[in-house]
């Protein structure tokens, strides 16, 4: 309790403001949805350049001057945990693991497996970090990035509607807008703190169904999402996520709980019977084909952003005290 009193004197009151608006433009969205459906409220959003202008510029401040203090091990940083696993599946022999056991399944099961060498000298890792901001990988030497945003907050990200991007054969960029991505061109997609921002289960699961088509075989997603409650608090929702990207042909091969946040990396199946089976078999009655989150329960009315009680506080990878923005999206698409 001290600790989480002593979190609160400290905070500056730029921090408050910028969290302020973070919190007030999620909250609006979900509410916007709810009267006028998600993809209404979506392209209502989508159109309102100065709020996401003022967003993107909030969201900036947040994670390049404010959440950086309080993060005292690489373990517990969202940005590092990504480069770290991503590193050790490309170049440390996680993706030879994942590959033999995917090899083996299918051997049991008689199904084919093409084995996708193109990954045997790879020396940087193709990434897209979808709702980037900020483009917090541009130092990592390791990856080629690729960084897009409804509303770029640094010059290195480039302007696109994910929801609503061309997948096809070309990359296509002009005067740094993106409208169309190419299919199987990425080893790497990144998902931090992004699908929270989403108002619904079908509009998540398009952003997932995007990535496929967006990974190279055996490719993988990274999805972060803030939760700080603890680890079984909300299991039964993750555990669906596992079963839905499943049966749309990913394998989960890394779960973490941190203390305010799920981190997981999904692989692309080369052989998608293998994911689709596991599915069915790990199949428990309460799941369904939806990525749901906890805040898809809540109750709207209940949510005011002039409560003191549900003002945004503090990001803090190192620290369970503090709840990241109220179990809110704190990643702009």
């Amino acid at each position: 309790m001290y600790l989480l009193f002593t979190v609160l004197f400290n905070m500056t009151e730029e921090h408050l403001r910028c969290s302020g608006i973070v919190k007030n433009v999620h909250l609006e969205l979900r509410r916007s949805a709810a009267r006028h459906g998600p993809d209404q409220a979506w392209n209502l959003h989508c159109s309102q350049k100065d709020l996401l202008e003022k967003y993107a510029e909030a969201m900036r401040n947040l994670a390049t001057n404010h959440w950086p203090i309080a993060t005292d091990a690489e373990s517990r940083c969202r940005i590092q945990w990504i480069q770290r696993h991503s590193h050790n599946y490309y170049f440390n022999g996680g993706l030879k693991s994942a590959r033999l056991k995917e090899i083996n399944i299918c051997d049991k099961l008689q199904i084919p497996y093409n084995v996708h060498e193109e990954y045997e000298d790879i020396n940087k890792i193709n990434t897209l970090d979808v709702g980037s901001c900020y483009n917090p990988f541009s130092t990592c030497e390791y990856m080629n990035v690729t960084s897009i945003d409804l509303s770029p907050a640094t010059p290195d990200v480039f302007k696109c509607d994910f929801l609503n991007v061309k997948i096809g054969d070309e990359f296509n960029v002009c005067d740094n807008v993106i409208d169309e991505l190419k299919r199987q061109s990425f080893d790497l997609i990144v998902f931090s703190l992004l699908l929270e921002y989403l108002p619904s289960s079908a509009q998540r699961l398009k952003c997932c169904s995007l990535a496929y088509s967006l990974l190279n075989y055996e490719g993988i997603l990274a999805v972060v999402t803030p939760d700080s409650k603890h680890v079984g608090a909300n299991a039964k929702i993750y555990k669906n996520w596992r079963y839905t990207l499943g049966l749309m042909g990913f394998s989960r091969i890394l779960y973490e709980k941190l203390p305010s946040i799920h981190c997981m990396i999904f692989r692309k199946a080369v052989n998608s019977d293998v994911t689709k089976r596991w599915a069915h078999l790990h199949k428990e009655p309460y799941m369904t084909e939806e990525l749901n989150i906890p805040q898809d329960f809540h109750d709207l009315s209940d949510e005011d952003c002039e409560n003191g009680d549900n003002l945004i506080t503090e990001y803090d990878d190192s620290s369970s005290i503090v709840n990241l923005f109220g179990e809110l999206p704190t990643e702009c698409l």
